[in-house]
């Protein structure tokens, strides 16, 4: 989903966590690092998960390379896959209880 402004996305994130919505990419690639900085905040405020993405497809998006994004600007902390990690885990358990 693409929106004009921050306000805008959080708003839309906000109502969807009413249905459910748990977690959101928080780092891609042509993301700017202000938008980025305020999805962090949003994920600490209400508890998200967060996620992120090169956006990698192929060769049919030039200049946009696996794990470092467009023109290699991209990194995602290794501490989002130890989240992501520990939130399937919980998951998993819950699911087998």
């Amino acid at each position: 989903m693409n929106y004009d402004t921050f306000a805008e996305a959080r708003e839309r994130i906000l109502q969807l966590r009413e249905i459910g919505l748990d977690g959101f990419e928080a780092y891609y690639t042509n993301m700017p690092p202000e938008y980025t900085e305020g999805l962090l905040k949003l994920a600490e405020e209400y508890g998200f998960v967060i996620s992120g993405g090169s956006d990698y497809h192929g060769a049919n998006k030039p200049g946009v390379e696996m794990g470092t994004g467009r023109d290699g600007n991209l990194s995602v902390p290794d501490e989002v896959l130890v989240q992501l990690k520990k939130v399937h885990h919980l998951r998993q358990m819950r699911m087998t209880s």
